[in-house]
């Protein structure tokens, strides 16, 4: 049940992210990052991060080296976010690298729906564990989190360069 809706959490669908969707990926990333992250992080190092994170050629990489999988969120037709994730360096553990979810469409229980599949998927492969980072003043992804079963393990502070630095939680969800 959607809290802020009433209704039912939708039901989405993973759908796998071509090299032809990259450009989508960008624009998706650039829209919600300059609509979530002002007043988490500085407008400056929100643009250094979707060069960073969010080139064509940082995607193009992932996913040639399978560092990371990308999916596009599928509602019926629609594309209302997406995420990305991969294998951790720790035996047994998942990374979500990125879940977001495109402006219009949060607080609909799509994000929610999202890490059901990514849960079973990760079940299905054999991980016992999801792991990924928050920034610290990023609440309502914190809370959003907390509800699903996830706890802060750690918090870190890694530069990034540029005087940059994310300074987040780690956290984790046992699966099993």
């Amino acid at each position: 049940m959607n809290p802020q809706t009433g209704n039912k959490s939708p039901q989405v669908t993973l759908q796998h992210v071509e090299r032809e969707d990259i450009t989508e990926i960008v624009q998706m990333a650039e829209k919600i990052w300059r609509e979530h992250f002002p007043g988490i992080i500085s407008d400056e190092q929100i643009d250094y991060m979707l060069v960073k994170l969010y080139s064509p050629g940082v995607i193009s990489q992932e996913l040639e080296s399978g560092q990371a999988e990308y999916y596009f969120i599928l509602d019926e037709e629609r594309h209302v976010g997406f995420c990305s994730f991969g294998p951790s360096a720790k035996e047994a553990e998942m990374k979500l690298h990125k879940l977001y979810v495109l402006p219009q469409y949060q607080r609909n229980g799509f994000g929610n729906s999202a890490l059901n599949c990514l849960e079973q998927l990760c079940r299905k492969q054999g991980f016992d564990i999801l792991t990924l980072a928050v920034n610290k003043n990023n609440s309502s992804a914190i809370h959003a989190y907390h509800s699903r079963g996830f706890f802060i393990e750690e918090a870190v502070a890694v530069d990034i360069g540029e005087g940059f630095i994310m300074d987040d939680y780690i956290m984790k969800k046992r699966l099993c």
